[in-house]
């Protein structure tokens, strides 16, 4: 019974990691897609810059 007891536990353990690294996983794609982003909003911003400048 304890064996069954322990097993299971192992089981729901490796279950939450599984989902933990899934979770972590989303998060960096996310924070790449981010960073992606706010290298494009600094790229316009450096254009609308250099417009203002230069014209």
């Amino acid at each position: 019974m304890e064996i069954r007891y322990k097993i299971w536990n192992l089981i729901v353990a490796l279950t939450w990691m599984f989902v933990a690294l899934t979770w972590m996983f989303v998060a960096l794609t996310w924070m790449f897609v981010a960073l992606t982003w706010m290298f494009v909003a600094l790229s316009l911003l450096f254009v609308a810059l250099t417009h203002l400048f230069v014209i």
